[in-house]
């Protein structure tokens, strides 16, 4: 009889890493093409001796050019052996010739249909050419034969993971831990698949219990830390993913997921330590350096976080989040034309990107660029048309192009979505004044000032309206609260309004309120873990 022909793959399947969350790495099948299970069948006594110890020779040396040479010309003489073809498929495999090891375990078990081991062979192979479905019946009928075979149950749950079917994977991984419960590697894969179910407390003590039968199995280590990060047990996936970096430090997966957990416990600066890390390794990993990006920022290093976004985009230019994220840490520089081409850049990579629109606005307005400000503002109102800041927003726009019947229209819809908006009032006070209606401008400031008592250009504005309709003694009140709220405007307010003895024209008057534009924050890249795992 050979010995087995291929041994189990040095680790069973494992989420490598999580990228917003990400995709989850292909299970791979533990490969154990396995002896000849029958007899030996020959056409003479002679023939039944001398061929399968020379091919067993062939094997045992590893010399897989010379036994399938062998098994050819023992097939020849003997195109009914199930034994030759099986050495045939052995030779085909180890050479990394799949489509050929399928085809010979196939004629093998057509010989002899009770071999399981062939059976199971033709599994390993077909796993190997993502024949999921065909390694499923093949596995399956190694199990019929022999219902104890601990290896197919394992290798049956990773053919039907890769087919997705995972009910039937996890029995079948269920099967195998009740035929041998002291497998590590069956605990960890059942953690992993507990994992893609979204079950992190079913994960944490199926991969606990691999750890303990395996302390030194850094997968087992990194599969419990996404578990713990799952769980929002961020301290206790620190420790895991330290246990796993100890035993295989060049992991640029693990690195970046312990950039993620302490991004969560808002240790950024250790966190910016393993993202680089990871990069080290792994330096052209976009979304690495994307989450850099995003940990910079949150540090204030907007510099560093251009650098790191501009290192994602060079290696994955098609990323519009990135791009968006480029934009607000331009906006942070005050680089608003920079931030205005990101930004334009993340809108041809999605143009329904409603927050890009929104941001472009605002760097239009910082620039001064008011009509190009309305135009991206009405694009994100067209898209989101229930935001009260976005429409807040293009008043301001308006305002500053003088269109003043257009920024009430706008400041009203604000107030109509979200009443309680303070300098919504006040601008829209503003802008009455500046049409001339100073009872509407009034009525206004006095809601602005019912929700923000020390709103300074409330109380500005409202004297102008009071002025303006002959009401001296409610003007010169405004006027000191003023003097106790902002000396400055106080004294603007004297020179324009008290000493003037009137309103001033509408280009005088003071300026619509900026206040508490808000751009929103980099949005969605903080995965568990990068390239197609938990991330």
């Amino acid at each position: 009889m050979a010995a087995d022909s291929l041994h189990r793959r040095n680790t069973p399947p494992g989420l490598k890493r999580c990228r917003n969350v990400p995709a989850i790495a292909a299970f791979l099948a533990v490969i154990v093409l396995t002896a000849f299970a029958g007899g030996m069948v020959a056409s003479s006594l002679a023939g039944a001796i001398q061929w399968p110890a020379g091919a067993k020779e062939l094997e045992q040396k590893r010399d897989y050019q010379a036994l399938l040479d062998y098994s050819r010309k023992w097939i020849s003489g003997e195109i009914t052996n199930p034994q030759a073809w099986y050495f045939l498929g052995v030779a085909h495999y180890k050479l990394g010739q799949f489509p050929n090891a399928v085809d010979a375990f196939r004629e093998s078990v057509r010989l002899q249909p009770d071999d399981a081991r062939a059976w199971y062979n033709l599994g390993v192979a077909s796993d190997d050419l993502s024949q999921f479905s065909n390694a499923v019946t093949a596995y399956k009928e190694a199990i019929r034969l022999i219902p104890r075979y601990t290896s197919a149950w394992y290798n049956l749950g990773i053919a039907y993971s890769n087919l997705k079917q995972y009910p039937a994977a996890m029995d079948a991984f269920q099967e195998a831990k009740r035929l041998n419960p002291e497998d590590p590697f069956v605990w960890r894969v059942m953690g992993t698949l507990y994992n893609l179910l979204d079950r992190p407390a079913d994960a944490s003590e199926a991969f606990r219990e691999a750890v303990r039968l395996k302390p030194d199995d850094e997968k087992g280590w990194y599969g419990l830390g996404i578990a713990y990060a799952k769980l929002g047990q961020y301290a206790k996936a620190i420790e895991a993913y330290q246990r796993s970096i100890r035993l295989k430090p060049d992991d640029a997966s693990t690195w970046y997921n312990l950039g993620v957990a302490y991004g969560k416990l808002t240790q950024h600066a250790d966190a910016v330590k393993a993202y680089r890390e990871a990069l080290r390794f792994k330096p052209d990993d976009a979304a690495t350096w994307s989450t850099l990006g995003l940990a910079y920022s949150t540090l204030g290093q907007h510099a560093n976080a251009v650098d790191a976004y501009l290192q994602a985009v060079r290696v994955k230019p098609e990323d519009s989040t990135t791009w968006y994220n480029l934009g607000v840490s331009y906006d942070d520089l005050g680089k608003f034309r920079s931030a205005v081409d990101a930004y334009r850049r993340a809108i041809s990579l999605r143009a329904a990107y409603t927050s890009a629109w929104y941001n472009l606005g605002i760097a239009y307005s910082k620039l001064g660029l008011h009509d190009n400000a309305v135009g991206a503002y009405r694009e994100a109102i067209r898209q989101a048309p229930e935001d009260p800041t976005t429409w807040y927003n293009v008043g301001n726009s308006y305002d500053k192009l003088g269109h003043y019947a257009s920024a009430v229209s706008a400041y009203r819809e604000a107030i109509r979505l979200k009443p309680d908006l303070p300098f919504a009032w006040t601008n829209l006070g503003a802008a009455y004044v500046k049409l001339g209606e100073p009872s509407k401008a009034a009525d206004a400031c006095r809601e602005a000032i019912r929700l923000k008592p020390d709103d300074a250009r409330a109380w500005f504005h409202l004297g102008a309206a009071n002025a303006k309709m002959g009401r001296r003694d409610d003007a010169l009140i405004a006027y000191n609260k003023l003097k106790k709220l902002d000396v400055a405007l106080a004294n603007e307010y004297f020179e324009k309004v008290v000493f003037l003895g009137d309103t001033p024209p509408a280009s005088t008057v003071g300026q619509a309120h900026e206040g508490e534009v808000t751009i929103p924050q980099s949005r969605g890249t903080g995965r568990i873990g990068p390239n197609g795992s938990e991330r």
